[in-house]
């Protein structure tokens, strides 16, 4: 049978499943709401019995559509907007509606519909525990047009503070909460306490809120000037072997120091002239070069120590560089490898991209740790590889057989170009082999030709000389 629900003007079958029972009496969505609000309204009793009080079973919405959704305590209107919002239970809002015991449960108050009434969720936390007799005056609430929301929701009281100028909502004798603070803390609205931590008051306007200072107080002197600060922490020292050496450096290095960063770089705090608390921090050789060349020469650039030193702050030991260049020069700085193998000679492999390796690393130490001999360059290899002699000449030495047992001697070594060896028997039995099997003849040694190696069928050599026959 089709049925209309209580709630709502929809219609709906009554026994969808055709079970037998009482028939629904909302539909679904009514019907979800109505056990969210069961589950309230239990939960609310539950606690009142933990009271001791008398209580029974309140529905939310039933006692505000009773009190017509208008809060006892302001006696404003509850917003259309959110009167849904504390019936199933979901997130605050401070104009939301609320169920309010008259009589509160600590006070002996009965959880009953005579002892409930509508009220705003802020009403209800300033009321708290207090007599009936407590009220409010009346709050200014957003309406649908205007949700309710923390920056442009008004005071409740729509009263402001009493100070000409300040026009910040009103919070307690007749102040807001700054000018009360400041009444309740200095005796007076309008001052502040200088900034410097003096403790002295200062005069400001109502409508000032910050930080002020009293004249001569928030400067912390005369501010020494970068290039002072600079030299009232270097020391002459001689220059290094490798700046000498290497570009030709004369003079002395000045050697920072003061304070350094974990790469082992000086560093110094720099104030801006006339402003306290407010500067920035520096590497010390990079203010040195900027001091002599000015700040719009390291655009992009980062600044190398060619005496190789990382506190010098001689501008003529620094250079402007991109960083690819400064990381290049700080490896070529490094003479032996990780392992202690020197970077010279023939140990030293180079790539096009200017990336070095040692050869030795690489190469030569799983054969040192092996067998106790080192690799090197042989002359009479065909692509001059480095090898070891050593072993290589005791596999001369012995006899030395391929896969199918031809002996390697020099007439029968061919090397391929990438200098493998290879049994030249083989690659004439190959050859032998196939040809035998179409032609039935077998490759010989041409007297013919001036190569011993050069193998050939003579047989089809002389027919290929002599010509075709015709019968």
């Amino acid at each position: 049978m089709i049925v209309k629900c209580i709630d709502c003007p929809r219609t709906f079958e009554d026994r969808p499943s055709g079970r037998r029972g009482s028939a629904r009496k909302r539909c679904i969505e009514h019907a979800t709401l109505r056990q969210k609000e069961l589950v309230r309204a239990r939960d609310a009793l539950e606690r009142a019995k933990k009271w001791g009080v008398p209580a029974e079973l309140v529905f939310a919405r039933e006692v505000f559509e009773r009190d017509n959704w208008i809060c006892y305590l302001c006696r404003a209107e509850i917003p259309a907007n959110v009167r849904g919002s504390r019936v199933p239970g979901s997130k605050h809002q401070p104009f939301g509606p609320v169920v309010d015991h008259v009589i509160p449960l600590s006070a002996g108050g009965p959880h009953t519909l005579s002892n409930v009434k509508t009220a705003h969720w802020t009403c209800n936390a300033q009321k708290h525990t207090r007599t009936p007799a407590f009220t409010f005056a009346k709050r200014v609430v957003a309406t649908d047009s205007s949700p309710a929301t923390k920056r442009n929701r008004p005071h409740p009281t729509g009263r402001l503070c009493d100070l000409d100028g300040c026009g910040r909502p009103f919070f307690s004798k007749a102040f807001c909460q700054l000018h009360y603070n400041r009444k309740r803390k200095f005796g007076h609205p309008l001052v502040a306490l200088c900034g410097c931590g003096c403790q002295a008051l200062v005069d400001v306007s109502a409508e000032f809120q910050g930080i002020v200072y009293l004249p001569g107080h928030g400067i912390a002197g005369p501010t020494v000037t970068a290039a002072e600060k600079l030299r009232s922490c270097i020391k002459p020292q001689s220059v290094s072997d490798h700046g000498r050496q290497r570009y030709g450096l004369l003079d002395d290095c000045e050697i920072w120091t003061g304070s350094r960063n974990e790469k082992g770089y000086g560093k110094l705090y720099l104030r801006v002239e006339g402003v306290k608390r407010r500067g920035k921090m520096m590497l010390a050789h990079r203010l040195a070069y900027e001091l002599a060349y000015g700040a719009a020469s390291l655009e992009g650039l980062t600044v190398d120590h060619l005496c190789g030193v990382p506190l010098c702050c001689n501008p003529n030991h620094l250079e402007a560089v991109h960083l690819a260049e400064n990381l290049k020069r700080a490896g070529e700085k490094v003479l032996v490898c990780p392992q202690g193998h020197p970077y010279e000679g023939e140990n030293v492999v180079r790539y096009a991209s200017g990336y070095r390796k040692c050869r030795q690393c690489t190469v030569d130490r799983t054969h040192i740790e092996e067998y106790g001999h080192s690799f090197i360059a042989d002359p009479t290899g065909p692509l001059k590889k480095r090898r070891c002699l050593t072993c290589w000449q005791a596999r001369q030495a012995e006899p030395n057989f391929c896969p199918h047992g031809h002996e390697f001697t020099p007439e029968n070594t061919v090397y391929s170009k990438q200098g493998h060896r290879k049994c030249q028997q083989c690659i004439y039995d190959v050859n032998d082999r196939d040809h035998f099997e179409l032609k039935g003849h077998r490759f010989v040694v041409d007297p013919s030709n001036s190569s011993s190696k050069r193998r050939r069928c003579v047989v089809c050599r002389n027919s290929a000389a002599i010509g075709p026959t015709l019968f």
